[in-house]
């Protein structure tokens, strides 16, 4: 089976996976991916944007209401 070049977009950054392997992590600006062992894209979420807002404050509710 021939392997075609595929054209890559640009990488945002690079997680460590459990096998130990530090993939690249490429953001085609609708999702991010990665390249697996056979060559396929594995689209999840990889990285959390830096330009993300702080996790919500969460705040218990009064019992004595």
């Amino acid at each position: 089976m021939a392997r075609f070049p595929m054209k890559l977009d640009p990488v945002m950054g690079r997680c460590q996976f459990a096998d130990g392997a530090m993939r690249p992590v490429y953001d085609d600006r609708k999702k991010q991916y990665v390249i697996d062992d056979d060559g396929y894209r594995v689209y999840g979420v990889w990285l959390i944007p830096e330009d993300e807002p702080d996790l919500p404050l969460i705040v218990p509710a009064d019992e004595g209401m």
